[in-house]
This record gives structure tokens, C-alpha cells and sequence, in this order.
């Protein structure tokens, strides 16, 4: 009788795992280039770098003048059947990474939720193109909503 049981369970595991693996797939169209906006201070930047068919490293950058000031390490991360976007803020969390897990991955956008974070309980990934990405961090801070947008263009 438990075998019975067993069976459905473990098909749907198995699926849940598949569909993760397929969610994560076209989140490589991130790495192998730097996306980059434009600031009245410089450029924002992200690189990104495939680790595998289920990781994927990134850092975020400045660019202001001759100056590039690393501002946080990020990991994308299937693992145990969930996604997850961990960044590590420098000079933030006492150097420990956050991780939001994957909540919702449709018509190319991808958002991010930690809801025990202080700011931001969201970050959110949209293609756009092949060259062009709408990024967002979201929540409230001192219980006002905030949102910050990032208008990414691939430059190689």
C-alpha cells in the first residue's frame, strides 16, 4: 500500500525538478557578456559567467570615471528543486549572502522574493531582446514601497 503512495509522490518530484531545470535553461542568455546602463555618476554594470546547467555567478559593478568599484557577488542557483538569486552585498548583511527564491518565472520575467529581507524583499530579471534587460529591486524600507529600475544593454 505505501508503494502506492510512493510512486505518485516521487513523479511529481521529478517533475517539479524538470520544470526548474527547463525555468532555469534561458537563464543563461545572462552570462558571456557585461550589461551595462548608463548614469548621470558613470555605468551600473552586471557580469555574468555560466557555472554549470545549474549555476550561474555574477557581480555587480560602477563604473565612474577611471574608478570600477565591485558592489556585490551573485550566484543563480537551482538547487534541491527550487532557483534561487543570491547576492552578497559588500558592506551589507555582515558580508553573508541573501537568498530570494525563484517565486514566479513567466513571458520572460523572472522575480525573485525574500520577504524577510529589509530592503529588497524583490529582484526581478525581464529579457526584453537578446541584448536588452529591465532588472528591479522592490519592496518597502521604512514602510514606504521603493522600487529602482536598471535598464541593462549587452556590450559584448
Amino acid at each position: 500500500m505505501k508503494i502506492i503512495w510512493l510512486l505518485p509522490v516521487l513523479s511529481l518530484l521529478s517533475f517539479t525538478l524538470y520544470v526548474q531545470q527547463d525555468t532555469f535553461k534561458p537563464l543563461h542568455q545572462l552570462a558571456g557578456g557585461t550589461w551595462k546602463m548608463k548614469t548621470p555618476k558613470g555605468f551600473i554594470c552586471e557580469q555574468w559567467e555560466r557555472a554549470g546547467d545549474t549555476q550561474l555567478t555574477g557581480r555587480g559593478f560602477r563604473i565612474s570615471g577611471a574608478d570600477t568599484i565591485i558592489e556585490e557577488n551573485i550566484q543563480l542557483l537551482l538547487k534541491e528543486g527550487y532557483i534561487f538569486y543570491i547576492p552578497t552585498v559588500n558592506g551589507q548583511n555582515e558580508g553573508k549572502p541573501v537568498p530570494f527564491k525563484l517565486t514566479s518565472a513567466y513571458n520572460g520575467v523572472y522575480m525573485f522574493s525574500n520577504a524577510g529581507h529589509d530592503y529588497p524583499q524583490i529582484v526581478a530579471y525581464q529579457f526584453i531582446g537578446k541584448d536588452s534587460l529591465n532588472a528591479w529591486i522592490d519592496g518597502t524600507i521604512n514602510g514606504k514601497k521603493k522600487r529602482v529600475d536598471f535598464h541593462y544593454r549587452r556590450v559584448n
